[in-house]
């Protein structure tokens, strides 16, 4: 019996020596209500190594005009058009149901200098990925970030934990 237990705990305790991971405290609201600030995240460095980026994917990248790391969540990729109207998210024409919550953007009509409800339409360039933080009124992502969009590159790693210290208290 005792080796049925062992076995396991010594195969999961060298997946993690092995595999390139980074913890990450969350400084930013960005992809609030999901993820919280001091929210402590997993980070796979190599994950993308053998697995294609996908969509909902939350990822840490480092944006070319930006000179820090961010999270975001990757909506649309190379050779998608994306439009967002409403804060709808539209995909080649087709509205895409998001699986999580968002805060969404005001109206452009109750707070012009925030028009973030609307963009495009935009074609993502091959290879490149449309990213959108989860609090879409606050924060920085591919709209309004130039260029808009990352490269493999470019993306650091993909989180496959979060220990919310909200949820715990």
């Amino acid at each position: 019996m005792e080796r049925f237990v062992i076995l396991p705990l010594i195969l999961s305790l060298a997946y993690f020596v092995l595999a390139q991971t980074s913890q990450v405290v969350v400084k930013t609201p960005s992809m609030e209500p999901n993820i919280h600030i001091d929210d402590l995240l997993i980070v796979d460095e190599a994950y993308y190594s053998s697995n294609p980026v996908q969509r909902f994917d939350i990822v840490s990248l480092k944006h070319p005009s930006q000179d820090f790391k961010t999270l975001a969540r990757i909506i649309a990729l190379g050779g998608e058009t994306i439009l967002v109207k409403e804060n709808q998210v539209f995909i080649n024409n087709k509205a895409i149901k998001e699986p999580y919550k968002i805060r969404p953007c005001t109206k452009e009509k109750e707070e012009p200098a925030l028009a973030c409800a609307n963009f495009g339409p935009f074609k993502v360039p091959d290879g490149e990925y449309f990213y959108l933080a989860d609090d879409r009124g606050g924060s920085l992502d591919s709209r309004l970030l130039t260029p808009n969009t990352v490269n493999r590159g470019q993306i650091l790693g993909k989180v496959i934990r979060v220990v919310s210290k909200t949820k715990a208290a």
